[in-house]
């Protein structure tokens, strides 16, 4: 019997050597290998998650919006954004390091794990106290902002169990996460519904955001007992800490510049404006920001993957990565021109005529999202590549950025000001790095290329070789 006849054809995707993935690569279509049918079968498990919950989401925060107004709206939302723009400290940078840590290395998913927890708790501390400490120098204690402020703290320490999401990210375990997901939007949901008909307090609707946070972390952890991840503290290695720490200042910088971008403008929009302008600003937030967890949810299923192959074929990571790229930037302009089209009428149909100016801002905040979706999509490249030393000075650069031009264009232009301010800052955090250092350069052209996605399938289609 022939070898042609005993061995199979093409070749086993997770078997094959270099060379017969490059058949693999030219005689099948890439999206049917293993690595993308798992990450194709994850995102299918997030995406579902994340359907559900924007409904839930969407439904409850519609009717809450209606019943608070703009201006209550902006007072709630003030004190959100100030909580908000201290969680990446608790953090630390860690989630990617965690990913690609367990990826290449899951037999020491404990201890890697413990360690990152131990370094959020401690981190926790620190910004329950800071955010104490400013609260009552911004507004005193007796002020109902101060109020706020005291019951959404509480969302620091409840970010540390966030830890275990690197752990189901590296399996692509979607439905763990799902899971935690799931029950904390549907307790946060129907806590939305039962205040809005019996006590639209802002500060019981504060108690729900932080109880739904709560459930999702506390089925997050139930799902580690179970897989037997949670134990005793001496699990926990001090070379790791030390290791996770050193590599994540990359991380921890760019976080806290990422959320200065995002959440910077509502705090200062709070402190130059009215607040029913918060409200209106924050409302279109919360519509784009839905638009961004779609493409998220898939990069994050397809981060594993991706790490892994970086490391076993680096020539066929570099074709993924390219496919990767095409499908993310095409999916971000056609999503983006649908934003800027129909945003302005959706969000008057959803909120009511008070919210008009919403929709507006929402139409403006769509120049952004291709910037956004590249920059949550170049991040894989740049772990994989472990090029993150370089974004630091660039994320640092945009904060600041966005943080001068909220200054000049606030007093002038109001949240309209707020939002061209993040759309030059999230353009410049994507290509600044990619253009200046050279080693980001395959990345650079990468992006690039794939602008040209449409004209390099045409060309495939009529290519009489393809024939």
């Amino acid at each position: 019997m022939s070898d042609r006849a005993t061995t199979p054809y093409p070749p086993d995707p997770d078997r094959a050597t270099p060379a017969e993935q490059d058949v693999i690569e030219h005689e099948r279509l890439p999206w049917f290998t293993q690595p993308v049918r798992q990450v194709l079968v994850n995102s299918s498990y997030l995406l579902l998650s994340q359907g559900v919950t924007l409904v839930l989401s969407l439904f409850a925060s519609a009717l809450m919006m209606r019943k608070l107004g703009p201006e209550r709206l902006g007072v709630l939302n003030l004190a959100i954004g100030l909580v908000v723009l201290v969680l990446p400290i608790v953090d630390l940078g860690l989630r990617p390091l965690l990913v690609r840590r367990l990826t290449l290395h899951p037999e020491e998913s404990r201890s890697w794990l413990f360690s990152a927890a131990l370094m959020q708790l401690a981190a926790a501390v620190v910004v329950v106290v800071g955010v104490f400490i400013t609260g009552a120098t911004l507004w005193g204690t007796d002020s109902p902002s101060w109020l706020l402020l005291f019951v959404l703290v509480w969302l620091a320490p409840l970010e540390v169990l966030s830890v275990f999401v690197g752990h189901f990210d590296s399996r692509m375990e979607g439905k763990a996460i799902v899971r935690g997901e799931l029950a904390g939007a549907i307790t946060a949901a129907a806590g939305r519904l039962l205040a809005v008909w019996l006590l639209p307090s802002l500060t019981v609707f504060a108690l729900v955001f932080v109880l739904g946070t709560a459930v999702r972390g506390l089925v997050w952890l139930a799902q580690a007992n179970r897989q037997h991840l949670t134990g005793r503290w001496e699990t926990i290695k001090k070379s790791q800490a030390a290791d996770l720490f050193k590599d994540a200042m990359p991380y921890l910088v760019a976080s806290v510049g990422g959320i200065v971008m995002l959440k910077a403008d509502i705090v200062m929009l709070g402190s130059m404006r009215s607040d029913a302008e918060v409200g209106q600003y924050s409302a279109a937030v919360m519509f784009y920001d839905v638009a961004v967890l779609l493409p998220c949810m898939v990069i994050r299923s397809a981060t594993p993957a991706l790490l892994k192959l970086h490391k076993q074929n680096p020539a066929l990571y570099t074709r993924r990565r390219q496919t990767f790229h095409n499908a993310m930037t095409w999916f971000a302009i056609v999503v983006g021109l649908a934003m800027g089209l129909a945003g302005p009428v959706a969000v008057r149909w959803v909120l009511g005529k008070p919210y008009a100016e919403a929709g507006q801002l929402l139409g403006t905040l769509a120049l952004a999202y291709l910037f956004t979706v590249q920059g949550v999509m170049v991040s894989v490249s740049v772990l994989a590549d472990n090029l993150q030393r370089y974004q630091m000075a660039t994320h640092v650069l945009a904060a600041l950025l966005n943080v001068v031009l909220n200054v000049l264009w606030i007093p002038r232009f109001g949240p309209f000001g707020a939002a061209w301010a993040s759309i030059v800052s999230y353009a410049l955090v994507v290509y600044l790095p990619l253009v200046v250092y050279p080693a980001m350069w395959p990345i650079l052209r990468s992006v690039l290329r794939s602008f040209l996605a449409p004209v390099e399938f045409t060309l495939g289609v009529f290519n009489p070789k393809n024939t």
